[in-house]
């Protein structure tokens, strides 16, 4: 059977770090004097971070659409609704779920693509120039991870209420109630539990984000003023904290990584994220027996390594056993029934057992669920040459 639709797959063997991007929180987090003592302003070169200002900016392209697709409907519709069926309806405005970059809300709409943080940026600053009010809720996602070459990212998500809500029996206006919108792609929504956050958490979100994807393209710098800009935002929120730390790692800054890591372990919360960031800091520094102790103390939590099937299905295909890369990669399904990667995979040990049906709905689904338009891109011309294949074309 022809090898050439699927060759590019190869297995990442091992697992280099964790970072959490929408996720990870405490109830207060450390004090802001213990928060100044892990940041190390001299190590790095001075870069500039937007501001809460820059990021929820309306340009003069979201003044037009605001005229041109939104204010004519607010008679008939009410504000919320109007904004709502300009998102979806407007004239010659496509917006879809790209991961691949968090984006300013100015940004997010020119560019017609946003991750979730993103959207619901663009969503806000829409709604505040119509005078609306805007609340968030972060959206609990378990067992949600994406990967980025040696990264492996905890992910989190973020939707947004616009208009009056109903807080004590009686709506402020009836005709225009509150609705909530959220941007998590169709293939991906569960019933979830969501929790209501602030303004300054969702920007802190926004700069961790920036930060980590500062830090995959190598810009140190400006990924580490963008990551303690997160963390002097919010300093609850321990995905930055983490981040930082990560950042440390990254500059080989093992002792200032060792201390962020050991102030995330003594905070309430996700401690097997901290404390497996720990273990590779420690061993860094060679200092085994200690790093062998944090190990030992991962082990105890009994949490479940993201992506053990996926990697173990990936061995699987490079060696040739496709049966048995089929049994692996459906035990990585019931842990993240969403995730492109495992269904792609699926694709593939499917396509080299002959089953091409199987192998066709599996592409499908992985492209329904891809997080960025290029995997989307990706997965619709193997699906093309998939077909071309089926039918003798």
């Amino acid at each position: 059977m022809p090898r050439a639709l699927f060759d590019h797959l190869k297995p990442l063997l091992a697992l280099c770090l964790l970072a959490g991007l929408c996720a990870c929180a405490s109830p207060s987090g450390p004090s802001r004097q213990a928060l100044a003592d892990l940041l190390q302003d001299s190590a790095f070169r001075p870069a500039s971070v937007p501001s809460a200002n820059d990021i929820f900016a309306a340009d003069a392209h979201m003044q037009r659409f605001l005229s041109e697709q939104v204010r004519p409907g607010i008679r008939h519709l009410g504000a919320s609704r109007a904004l709502i069926e300009g998102l979806r309806r407007g004239s010659g405005v496509r917006i879809d779920y790209d991961a691949s970059e968090t984006r300013s809300a100015a940004d997010t709409l020119r560019q017609g693509a946003g991750n979730c943080l993103s959207l619901v940026l663009m969503t806000a600053a829409l709604a505040k120039q119509l005078n609306l009010p805007v609340s968030y809720q972060e959206v609990s996602l378990s067992n949600a991870w994406s990967r980025n070459r040696d990264t492996y990212i905890r992910l989190g998500h973020v939707n947004i209420t616009i208009g009056y809500r109903d807080l004590h029996g009686t709506a402020r206006y009836v005709s225009d109630p509150a609705w909530t919108i959220d941007f998590l792609p169709a293939a991906n929504r569960q019933q979830r539990v969501s929790t209501e956050i602030t303004e300054a958490r969702v920007l802190a979100m926004f700069l961790n984000n920036r930060a980590a994807e500062l830090m995959q393209a190598g810009e140190l710098d400006a990924a580490y003023w963008h990551a303690r800009s997160a963390v002097l935002t919010d300093p609850a929120f321990l995905g930055a904290l983490n981040t930082l730390g990560i950042i440390y790692h990254r500059h080989g800054q093992q002792a200032a990584a060792e201390q962020v890591f050991r102030s995330l372990v003594a905070q309430p919360g996700d401690q097997a994220l901290a404390l497996s960031n720990l273990v590779l800091v420690l061993d860094a520094q060679g200092k085994t027996e200690q790093a062998r102790a944090a190990e030992a103390q991962l082990a105890r939590l009994d949490t479940e390594k993201p992506f053990r099937d996926l990697l173990l299905g990936l061995a699987a295909l490079e060696q040739g056993q496709y049966a048995l890369a089929l049994r692996h990669f459906e035990r990585e399904l019931r842990r993240d029934p969403d995730y492109h990667e495992t269904h792609f995979g699926l694709a593939v040990a499917h396509y080299r057992l002959g089953n091409l049906a199987a192998s066709e709905r599996h592409l499908r689904q992985a492209q329904g669920s891809a997080e960025t338009s290029q995997d989307r891109i990706r997965y619709a011309a193997k699906l093309g040459r998939l077909h071309e294949q089926q039918t003798g074309g």
